[in-house]
């Protein structure tokens, strides 16, 4: 890939040339082009006896574009003429906060575009290149591609849209499949601006093919059975009960899809019900789960907020090693005391059920007995090994879905606990490490005893491990393959690459539209 194509790539291309100062330049919209001011606010102002001052903080600029006028200044006092304070200058931000900010704002205003017109625009520019997208379409012929799609509906501005960027940036080439990548992105529908409602209405179309499935398909005796003088309800709340323990994978054993026969037919229902369930609790309601907890914490944690930083707020007066021996312990029974309170409700209410139904007063089970039931329904275990009343169905097919959620939560917590613990180390020694030779010695990487932003960036993002030597020596590979001798990416690259690929005769292109048609008729 080019450098140029790195640039459309990752929206900085232009960022990172040399700077142009007090130069206007452009911005791309999705409209159009717009003139921008740039100011230098990051040279120093030379003083008397040679001395540079401090930078420039960051320039006011008004509406119509001019510079704001300046503040009065400020009396050694630290006071001005009308005796107000004046506020602290705004922080100046470096190279690599530029260009992070850049890629945001490019991620926010990417072009909204639907998946038919994405795939028509990609199928114009494939059978352009030869079926190649590392081929870059000459600026010329992408306007006349523009000019002949330009009434063709929501093409149309996508070609508009990739004109106005390519000469913004004086590209030489377009490269659609980078511009796919980072400056398109899919409209969105109503379910995935709202994925709770989406998984809500998954969830619900699982347990109404369920019914439809064993009630109405099926018949069966086990999953929706009909026993004389049975309640009216039996048989679909024994479906609704089965779907729930099969999701969550509890699996009491209580009820079964081949229990009214072991049939090939029915054994391969079977199957594919269970790959079914397992296919919608990862994908459906592993979201409707996470939205609910994330619902749950951010109730119920600012509340306890001040009582919970006594314990886990980590001071720098204090040793590490006790401070992290606190938190650990006070991890494990905030989680212990979770666990205990989610299985406490499942006996309770299942007391309650015992206590208010016919079937409950049958059946003789302690409270022991119905803390033992709940805890083998949260963990999904379900041995099997208790008579459970059938009221009590009315009650667990929602318990066997929340419990284990919220226990599954608890579970993984205490397990990630360790790696916490020391993501949660490296952060704070990170956080406390003062400027010294040491500081400089393990994070300079050109042996001259300073530091510069790059290094730091990456030294300290190895220290905490939030990338990996083998993410570096990968994107390094890359940028070795881009750059030149020179080691850096410039326009001679740009042009270099451009050399490499003009081989591309104008008949290959035709051979390939000769196949693709070939294809399409038959």
């Amino acid at each position: 890939m080019s450098s140029e194509e790195n640039g459309e790539g990752t929206g900085a291309g232009s960022s990172m040339q040399s700077p142009r100062k007090s130069n206007p330049s452009k911005r791309v919209t999705m409209s159009g082009v717009e003139n921008v001011q740039e100011v230098d606010t990051t040279a120093g102002v030379k003083e008397e006896g040679g001395g540079l001052s401090s930078p420039a903080s960051t320039a006011a600029v008004t509406d119509d574009g001019n510079l704001a006028p300046e503040e009065a200044p400020v009396a050694e006092n630290g006071s001005s003429n009308d005796q107000t304070e004046t506020p602290a200058p705004p922080k100046r931000l470096t190279k690599v906060e530029r260009l992070v900010g850049n890629i945001e704002k490019r991620r926010e205003n990417r072009m909204e575009v639907s998946q038919k017109a994405r795939k028509k625009f990609l199928s114009i520019c494939r059978a352009k290149v030869g079926g190649d997208s590392s081929i870059g379409i000459p600026i010329a012929e992408l306007r006349t591609m523009r000019d002949e799609h330009r009434q063709d509906g929501e093409v149309g501005p996508i070609f508009e849209c990739a004109v106005n960027l390519s000469e913004t940036i004086d590209a030489k080439a377009f490269y659609f499949r980078d511009f796919n990548e980072y400056y398109l992105t899919l409209q969105d529908t109503y379910l995935r601006r709202n994925p709770f409602i989406g998984a809500i209405v998954g969830v619900l179309a699982y347990y109404i093919c369920s019914l439809i499935l064993f009630c109405g398909i099926m018949g069966n005796n086990s999953t929706c059975p009909s026993t004389a003088g049975g309640p009216a309800y039996e048989g679909w709340l024994s479906a609704i009960y089965f779907a729930s323990v099969t999701i969550s994978t509890v699996g009491y054993g209580d009820v079964s899809v081949v229990g009214s026969g072991t049939e090939v037919w029915r054994v391969f229902i079977g199957v594919a019900y269970m790959v079914y369930a397992m296919v919608v609790a990862v994908t459906v309601f592993s979201s409707l789960s996470s939205r609910a907890m994330d619902i749950a914490q951010n109730t119920i944690a600012p509340k306890l907020e001040p009582f919970l930083d006594k314990w886990t707020t980590m001071k720098k007066s204090e040793a590490l090693a006790a401070q992290l021996k606190r938190v650990w312990v006070f991890k494990v029974v905030e989680l212990s005391l979770e666990f205990l309170l989610i299985n406490l409700f499942g006996m309770c209410c299942a007391m309650i059920v015992m206590a208010t139904t016919e079937d409950g007063d049958k059946i003789d089970w302690s409270w022991m007995t119905a803390f033992y039931w709940a805890v083998q329904t949260t963990t999904t275990i379900g041995y099997g090994d208790l008579d459970m009343p059938f009221d009590l169905r009315w009650f667990n097919f929602f318990f066997a879905i929340v419990g284990t959620t919220f226990a599954a939560s608890i579970l993984s917590s205490l397990s990630d606990l360790k790696t916490n613990m020391k993501e949660m180390r490296r952060l704070y020694v990170w956080k406390h490490q003062e400027v010294s030779m040491q500081l400089i010695a393990d994070m300079e990487g050109d042996g001259d005893n300073s530091l510069d932003e790059y290094e730091f960036l990456i030294g300290s993002l190895l220290t905490l491990e939030k990338i990996q030597p083998e993410d570096v020596e990968e994107i390094m590979d890359k940028f070795r393959a881009l750059a030149g001798a020179d080691g850096i990416i410039d326009q001679k690259d740009v042009e270099d690459h451009h050399a490499k690929l003009s081989t591309l005769s104008k008949s290959d292109i035709e051979r390939y539209n000769a196949q693709q048609r070939e294809k399409m008729e038959e």
